[in-house]
């Protein structure tokens, strides 16, 4: 195409086509405004769709929303984010270990030392065999647990096939899926419930602070902090 002056072009088409020249102002003749270039084009919102950008009206089922970025896979929903808060469809997924909600916009108190939740996790742990446990029969074990932050809550239960009973001041169990970094404190009773102790955990192992009389198994719950 040969070279034009700006007075030679020609005015734009709304839209513009895309094949002109694009008008600029001379004198106010020839001019291009913000309503030709979107004429035809939605530029209130965006979507997404396989990693590209496209027009919220080219996604089938997509509806146009002023207010709200939606992020659309496959032409489905994923998450959207609004004045009034983030969503998703599937989960929220922590990218970096050490990194959470951050909570630093509340009033702290004096001794605040993190704001920042960075851990959930729940599973299952197997309790092994402490040296102040008299087991008759099999020994067996099962627990739970479950850990917010640095908080550690154990449930667990030790058996013999025909009894066990703990001797006070010693051992019950040992094996945490997490190790104590402080003393935690809980309580733990024989199945008729007719003998009871408080439980503590250090670094190692769960002791009992007294003795618990004979039955099938012992059931413990113990919270600690990492």
């Amino acid at each position: 195409m040969a070279d034009k002056t700006i007075s030679a072009l020609t005015a734009a088409t709304t839209p513009l086509a895309g094949t002109e020249p694009l008008p600029l102002v001379q004198s106010g003749t020839k001019k291009v405004t913000v309503a030709n270039l979107t004429a035809g084009r939605n530029v209130e919102a965006l979507g997404f769709r396989s990693g590209n950008f496209v027009d919220p009206t080219a996604v089938t089922g997509m509806t146009v929303d002023t207010n709200f970025l939606r992020l659309y896979i496959n032409n489905v929903q994923q998450a959207y984010l609004s004045s009034t808060g983030l969503g998703f469809a599937g989960n929220l997924v922590q990218g970096t270990a050490g990194k959470g909600l951050d909570f630093s916009a509340n009033t702290s108190a004096a001794g605040m030392t993190s704001e920042l939740l960075d851990w959930y996790e729940e599973g299952t742990w197997t309790p092994t065999q402490g040296a102040g446990l008299t087991v008759v029969g099999a020994f067996s074990s099962n627990g739970t647990y479950t850990r917010i932050g640095r908080q550690v809550t154990l449930s667990g239960r030790v058996a013999g096939a025909t009894s066990v009973a703990a001797v006070g001041g010693n051992v019950i169990c040992s094996g945490f899926p997490f190790a104590p970094a402080d003393v935690g404190m809980g309580v733990a009773a024989n199945d008729p419930l007719n003998s009871s102790a408080i439980v503590l955990a250090n670094s190692v192992a769960l002791y009992s602070s007294a003795n618990i009389i004979a039955s099938t198994g012992i059931t413990f719950n113990i919270t600690y902090f990492v």
